[in-house]
Order: C-alpha cells, then sequence, then structure tokens
C-alpha cells in the first residue's frame, strides 16, 4: 500500500506525529469557548489489538472553524468511582484540527499505517499519556477545557460488533451517523471487510446519513459484458453498491451458462453502505474464463431478518 511504504522509506513518523501545525490567516477558532457540542465528535474507536498493533481513538471536526486540539480533555470514566479521568490532548503541541477532516489519536501512530489504508499522513497525533482501553469495554468522552463542560461521550464494548464476526481483534467500531448521538449503541457498527476491518483518518465505512425519501439502489453494473484482455476497453466489472442499513452480510457468486460456479467474489463478508467492487473476469484459480455469458448471484441478509437475491447477466467476450 502506498502509504505504508511512505511511511516505511521516509521514516518521518517524527513528523507524521507533529502533525497539522497552525497556519495564519486561517479560520482558526482562537477562543476555546466557542467549542460547543456537536463540534468535534467520535468517529471510530480501535479497542482490542494484537501485540505490535496500535490502539486509536478517531475525532472528527464537524465544524465550520479550525479547533486547537489543546482546547479539549479526553475523559474515561473509571467503572468503579464512575467519576471522570482527564488526559491533555494538546500540552506540547500546537496542533490544529481543520474543519470537516478526521484525526486520529494513538501512543504509536506509526503502527497504523502497517495494518490499515491510510488517507491523511499527516492526521495522526501522537498522545504518549493516551489512556490503554480495556478488551472489555468502556466509556469514553470529550470535553471542554476551559470549564471541563462535556461535548460527547460514547459507550463501547464487545457486544456493539457484528454478530457473526468470530473475532473482533483489530475490528474498529465506527460511527454510522455523525448526526445522531454517539450514546445510542445502535449508532456504532464493525467496520466493513472491505477496508480491513478500519478507516483512520478516513470516511468510516459503515458512514451513512440519513436521506428523505432515499430509494435503495441495491447493486448498479458498468457494463453489461467484459472483455478480460487487458486492453483497457471493459477489462472489468465495477459492481457499486448503496445501502441504506448498515450489518448487511453478503455472498457473491459467479455461474456459467450451466450453472456450475466458476468464481466467489465474496463469502458472508460484512458490508459498508457503499463502496465499489471489481470482477476482473478470472475464475477462482485465476484462469480466464472463456466466452460466453455468465450468471451473478448476489444474496444480502440483514440481522433483522431481512434478505434480498439479486442476478446480473454477464457476458465475457
Amino acid at each position: 500500500m502506498k502509504s505504508r511504504e511512505f511511511i516505511n522509506k521516509t521514516k518521518l513518523i517524527s513528523v507524521i506525529c507533529v502533525c497539522v501545525f497552525l497556519q495564519i490567516g486561517g479560520r482558526f477558532s482562537t477562543s476555546a469557548a466557542s467549542l460547543e457540542q456537536g463540534t468535534i465528535l467520535l468517529s471510530e474507536i480501535l479497542y482490542k489489538v494484537e501485540k505490535g498493533q496500535s490502539e486509536f481513538i478517531e475525532i472528527y471536526n464537524a465544524g465550520e472553524m479550525e479547533i486547537p486540539l489543546s482546547a479539549l480533555y479526553l475523559g474515561v470514566r473509571d467503572p468503579q468511582t464512575t467519576l471522570w479521568k482527564y488526559y491533555d490532548l494538546g500540552a506540547k503541541a500546537s496542533v490544529i484540527l481543520k474543519e470537516k477532516a478526521y484525526y486520529v489519536l494513538s501512543r504509536a501512530p506509526e503502527n497504523i499505517g502497517r495494518m490499515y489504508k491510510i488517507c491523511e499522513l499527516d492526521h495522526f497525533i501522537r498522545v504518549p499519556n493516551l489512556p490503554a482501553l480495556t478488551d472489555a469495554g468502556g466509556t469514553l468522552a470529550l470535553f471542554r477545557k476551559t470549564d471541563t463542560m462535556l461535548l460527547e461521550q460514547m459507550q463501547y464494548n464487545e457486544q456493539m460488533h457484528h454478530p457473526l464476526l468470530d473475532c473482533t481483534m483489530g475490528v474498529s467500531l465506527e460511527r454510522v451517523q455523525m448526526t445522531a448521538s454517539a450514546m445510542i449503541l445502535e449508532n456504532w457498527h464493525s467496520a466493513a471487510q472491505s477496508v480491513n476491518y478500519a478507516t483512520p483518518t478516513c470516511e468510516n465505512s459503515q458512514h451513512n446519513e440519513p436521506q428523505e425519501d432515499a430509494d435503495e439502489k441495491w447493486f448498479s453494473y458498468s457494463s453489461d459484458y467484459i472483455s478480460p484482455n487487458n486492453d483497457g476497453q471493459q477489462d472489468y466489472l465495477q459492481l457499486s453498491y448503496h445501502l441504506q442499513l448498515t450489518n448487511f452480510i453478503c455472498t457473491i457468486r459467479i455461474y456459467d451458462s450451466e450453472g456450475r460456479r466458476v468464481r466467489m467474489l465474496l463469502n458472508q463478508a460484512l458490508l459498508g453502505t457503499k463502496e465499489v467492487l471489481i470482477w476482473d473476469g478470472l475464475d477462482t484459480k485465476g484462469r480466464r474464463l472463456r466466452a460466453g455469458m455468465y450468471i451473478i448471484f448476489i444474496e444480502l441478509i440483514h440481522t433483522n431478518g431481512k434478505r434480498k437475491v439479486l442476478k446480473k447477466a454477464v457476458g465475457v467476450l
């Protein structure tokens, strides 16, 4: 992955950790008192990791102004006393949170790019005093530093992950709707398999804001045929989907004209809400298929019992 190679080759970990600096003339909110609820949001958390990996907390600036990280405390509720313990996020660096952007807080941000796709290299922030996140779950919050006003809080635990995941190690919990409360447990879901189960500094794979009178698009296709000869013309088929619900499990099989399965694109994969899948015209063993008609069989199953079956005929030239 390009971002991982960049980190390894240039060894700019210290630069990545310093992150974004104050830009003169930018829309910077100098008054911490202007920081209100709904401005800085908790957007993703990875709390259960293997040795060599790093936990992280992702935050999102949903406001219209740049905000200094030093205006925030991270709060962790003690499960015994129910009292908050505060952690200073910006005591040593002048880090600025740009509007409409995601930022990742971690004790060792250099470990994250080895596992996941990175969208913004300079949006990783090293926080040496970031508390360890317990596997059993807990409660996190963001506070305004000037008066410890609670800006937002969330609870997390294993039961919030998708029930069909055999292992949640390295799987983040993503916020589905930024406009809905972080305290709604159903507003958090496991990150999709297609992004390797986490999206640090990127839009969440499960992000799905409600739309009025939105039609279910399900799947759409780039063409009715493919010509996988690497000539740059219809070499592969794009399968695009846009789902109004999270928590769909998807299986995609491809059959030839005699009903024999020639390819399994997905096998009970947890989907995000929108993405593009690729079929390259090859069979299970990586061989180019013979010319003819093929059937793409798509099965979607939701945890609420909803089931959808789709079929698409595609020609291979």
